[in-house]
């Protein structure tokens, strides 16, 4: 098959993560996308930023699988096409982090009963396919248009993980 060209279009800077940059961006089937921008850390020697490459490749199509009402949904992953970089592009929540609420003090019961319930399932729903999440947090937690609570930031998510006792 040939190589198909990305209609991906980056614009202005959502944030920063530990594992990248994120941005708004869109392609020709949706016009709201988050891009996660991974680049190579400094201290990545040119074999182990090819290994994370291939690791979050491999990352990326399995968090394509893991589509669910309460965890950001991977659209694909690419390798950049002009830089050295791996782009990530996810379903855009508008509503942004938790980081903001948390920040802002006490929330109702009602409040934190909806995102607890919302978590839960989205973690339920990682764990039935051996997936953990590992970096659970505010700031991971993000907020559709709808107010639907969703895992994002999957920086740190593995399958790698035994999850079993040794025979």
């Amino acid at each position: 098959m040939a190589d198909l060209l990305s209609s991906l279009k980056i614009t202005d800077k959502l944030g920063n993560g530990h594992f990248g940059e994120v941005f708004r961006g869109s392609d020709d089937v949706r016009p709201q996308l988050a891009v996660k921008v991974i680049r190579s850390k400094a201290n990545d020697t040119p074999e182990r930023w090819e290994q994370r490459k291939a690791n979050l490749i491999k990352e990326g199509s399995n968090l394509q699988k893991a589509a669910h009402e309460h965890v950001v949904q991977v659209h694909y992953i690419n390798k950049a096409p002009t830089e050295d970089a791996i782009y990530l592009a996810m379903e855009l929540c508008e509503g942004g982090s938790l980081q903001g609420q948390y920040d802002a003090g006490p929330m109702t019961s009602g409040e934190v009963h909806k995102i607890a319930t919302h978590v839960c399932h989205g973690l339920g729903s990682l764990h039935h396919r051996d997936m953990l999440h590992r970096d659970l947090k505010p700031g991971n937690i993000l907020v559709d248009k709808k107010g639907t609570v969703k895992l994002g930031d999957f920086g740190l998510v593995t399958d790698d993980l035994l999850l079993r006792y040794p025979p």
